[in-house]
């Protein structure tokens, strides 16, 4: 599917990342159903097939366009010190796999929650003005650094 790679960036996680980015830009297909047809079709692969056949999904991103738009996500993973984690990985929150509409991807940074932690979430507007976005990032460094877990989309 890949044939060449980006240096530094591993061709196992591209290939994992493919098939959920083309699932994403399914037109009409939203996040809750994805995640209920990744569940309900025993994976991604299943999930797309089923797209195919509901959705006219014609216009999904091809796999060299994923493939490609899945090494800038993962080169930009390695920017800012964080890794892909999937439904299928140990890694993945626990309490994430008991939503009705669980991510189908997360990225983490760190080792993560145990069960018995606590975490804090940073949960703030899609248009953040400046001082907004820097109380978030100061309070979310001082956090992590006082060793709380700090979970957030962009944590």
């Amino acid at each position: 599917m890949v044939d060449a790679v980006t240096p530094g960036v591993d061709p196992t996680l591209v290939a994992r990342l493919v098939p959920l980015l083309r699932l994403a830009s399914v037109p009409g297909l939203g996040r809750a159903r994805a995640a209920r047809w990744f569940v309900e079709e025993g994976g991604v692969a299943g999930a797309l097939e089923r797209a195919r056949r509901e959705i006219d999904a014609r216009p999904v991103l091809d796999p060299g366009a994923a493939a490609t738009r899945a090494e800038a996500v993962l080169a930009a993973c390695a920017a800012h010190h964080t890794r892909p984690v999937f439904p299928e990985d140990d890694a993945y929150p626990e309490p994430f796999r008991h939503l009705p509409d669980p991510p189908l991807v997360v990225y983490m940074r760190g080792r993560g929650i145990g069960a018995d932690e606590v975490a804090v979430a940073v949960v703030g507007s899609r248009r953040a003005t400046a001082y907004g976005r820097r109380v978030a990032r100061e309070l979310g460094r001082a956090l992590g650094e006082a060793g709380v877990t700090v979970v957030s989309g962009l944590a």
